[in-house]
């Protein structure tokens, strides 16, 4: 008699990309996992397994439903960033949020940018303000 040893876990491309889209993650503050499925919220869980476990039986009951796409929906393309002017003159400036603490300087003729943290930026602004500036004059 000749025994054949079965797998519940899925194989192959979809399993693979089915488990690309399911995370639990560590959340030092709480001490808790996190468990998202295509980026989403699902719930927490206490342990890493029970945190897998839960998203297994999420995607199950999707998969029962009908609901589980095989491929998640492409995420929507970001909007093109707008075209710098022309005749980009000495106060187009553009500031733009790099992270919470640091922010993006840049004018549209230069080349380079300049990274500033809030702290700095703040500085700048003081100092900015306490300047008397005067136009160019027209030669």
């Amino acid at each position: 008699m000749s025994t054949r040893s079965y797998s519940t876990i899925a194989s192959g491309p979809e399993a693979t990309l089915l488990q690309e889209r399911k995370q639990v993650i560590f959340d030092p503050v709480t001490r808790d996992y996190c468990c998202q499925f295509d980026g989403r919220l699902i719930g927490y869980a206490r342990t890493h397994a029970d945190g897998v476990s839960i998203l297994d039986t999420f995607a199950h009951d999707l998969a029962v439903a009908g609901l589980l796409e095989p491929v998640p929906a492409a995420p929507p393309a970001p909007p093109a960033p707008p075209a710098p002017p022309t005749g980009a003159g000495p106060d187009d400036w553009q500031l733009t949020r790099v992270s919470v603490t640091t922010m993006r300087l840049a004018h549209p003729a230069l080349d380079s940018d300049l990274i500033l943290t809030t702290t700095q930026l703040a500085a700048l602004r003081t100092l900015l303000d306490s300047c008397v500036i005067v136009p160019p004059t027209q030669a």
